[in-house]
């Protein structure tokens, strides 16, 4: 595996390196992880998933005080709208 795949192809990289965990987790013995990198991508996940998170509950929060200000604003109905938007991306 080339040194270099993880910044030329990050989608061969990843499905390289789930073949690879997938045999460990059936006790295979496999060389070839890329523990760093795969560490750091699991990491990203969790930080992205916890970013959309708080973004979601961010601007479900001004939707929420923008209706609480101004309930009669002919964009009441869309501001509703896009807060169950935002709490569907926080489920």
């Amino acid at each position: 595996m080339p040194d270099d795949l993880y910044e030329r192809d990050i989608l061969i990289w990843s499905e390289q390196q789930a073949d690879l965990l997938r045999r460990i987790a059936r006790g295979e013995r496999v060389n070839g992880v890329d523990w760093d990198h795969v560490v750091g991508e699991i990491a990203d996940v969790g930080l992205s998933e916890l970013n959309a998170v708080t973004s979601n509950l961010r601007q479900m929060v001004i939707h929420r005080l923008t209706l609480a200000a101004w309930p009669d604003h002919r964009a009441a109905r869309h501001w509703r709208n896009e807060m169950a938007l935002f709490q569907a991306g926080i489920a």
